[in-house]
């Protein structure tokens, strides 16, 4: 049996639900894991009673770390436009920062659900 390779890593954008219905929402720029990535991000997966997998703090972290390539629209309370970096990744709120790793893990080559079935 051949060995699934990484497909391309293109940038994708990606606006947080809680953004979406504002009139200049922050919109994320997010980058698939590549297969080491992945496996840090795995090695913090542990399964629930059902058999469901779930990512630890820290697994969603490691995603944030490699995947969130950059942010436009994300504004302070002063409506300053707050610079990209893994320091100001912080300034997000915990919801969004949540939905953001789902979304880098969705969009990696090996998400959750293809690991649940493989």
């Amino acid at each position: 049996m051949a060995e699934k390779i990484m497909h391309g890593m293109v940038i994708e954008t990606y606006t947080p639900t809680c953004q979406r219905f504002k009139d200049n929402p922050a919109v994320f720029e997010l980058k698939p894991l590549d297969g080491l990535e992945t496996m840090e991000v795995y090695n913090e997966l542990s399964r629930n009673v059902e058999g469901d997998y779930k990512i630890s703090g820290t697994g969603l972290r490691i995603a944030l770390k490699y995947g969130l390539v950059g942010w436009s629209n994300l504004l302070d309370k002063e409506k300053n436009e707050v610079a990209f970096s893994l320091a100001n990744m912080g300034k997000i709120i915990p919801m969004a920062l949540s939905e953001l790793a789902d979304k880098i893990v969705d969009i990696s080559d090996l998400g959750i659900d293809e690991k649940k079935t493989s």
